[in-house]
This record gives C-alpha cells, structure tokens and sequence, in this order.
C-alpha cells in the first residue's frame, strides 16, 4: 500500500497513482493520459485482461520490476498519442526494469508504444504476439535484443 507516502519527512501525501503486484479483475483497462507509478513487478494472471490505452505512462521504479503476461494485454495508444512504459528515474538508464515477459498461454497486442529503459525490453516466449507502430529503445540485454522471440509456438508480428 503505497497510499500514504509523503514528499518529505513530515509532509503531506503524495497524490499519485502506485500500483504494484498481479491485477484480480477479469478486466481492468488503465485511465487513458494517466501516469502510474509501479513500485514493483506487475502480472496479468491467466484469465485476466490489462488495457493500456493512449497517452498512458507506466513508469517503473525497480531494476527487477517487470508487466508479466499470462492472460491478455492490450497496449492500444494512437499514432499521435503514445502509450508509454517506461523508467521512473529522472536520468534513466538501461535496465531501469526488466521489461514485458509474454509468456506461453497469453494473448499480446502492443500498438502505439514506447518501451524504453529495460533489459530485455519485450521477450516472448512460446506464444504468438503482435507488436506494431512501436518504438521500443534504450535496452541492454546479453543477446542485444529489444525484442526477443523463443520457444515452441513463438511468434511476433
């Protein structure tokens, strides 16, 4: 609960949008231009749907801090209106977070987004996905992809 931090010792709350951990709805679509500040891992459970529509920020804070997906992602901004997921940190740096992990099972559409700042920046792994009109920049990983795709069944669009 990150609902009572302060800007400083003693100070007032910060109103912000913190969300961390596995989303419970069978459906939950984020506020279209709303910035969330994810403070940990996310997951898409199996059975599950997380739409991130146009000009939505995610920005994460934790190096290891990644959007499990094991039911459905929509990542559905506008080519004028962006949906980003992104670093927290005010000078980012490669492997600020960990990344998107489609994983066998789930269901991927990424349209309109920056994925920036990650290790791996989207990895999917034995399952069909479609990443279109994105830019996904400024990741490190061993093998130097953006965009990794393996696994029986694996396949990007």
């Amino acid at each position: 609960d990150y609902s009572s931090l302060l800007n400083a010792a003693g100070g007032t709350p910060l109103a912000l949008n913190y969300i961390v951990g596995a989303f419970t709805d069978a459906s939950t679509t984020l506020t279209a231009g709303a910035t969330y500040e994810a403070m940990g891992g996310l997951q898409v459970p199996a059975g599950k749907s997380l739409t991130i529509p146009a000009g939505t920020t995610i920005k994460f804070h934790a190096p290891t801090a990644a959007l499990l997906v094991d039911g459905t992602l929509t990542v559905q901004g506008t080519s004028g209106n962006f949906a980003q997921l992104v670093s927290g940190k005010a000078s980012p740096t490669r492997t600020d977070w960990a990344g998107i992990r489609i994983r066998p099972g789930s269901t991927a559409l990424i349209e309109y987004a920056r994925v920036e700042w990650a290790g791996v920046t989207v990895k999917i792994t034995g399952v069909g996905a479609t990443i279109r009109y994105s830019t996904i920049r400024n990741f490190t990983s061993a093998s130097g992809a953006g965009v990794w795709v393996s696994g029986s069944g694996a396949s990007g669009s």
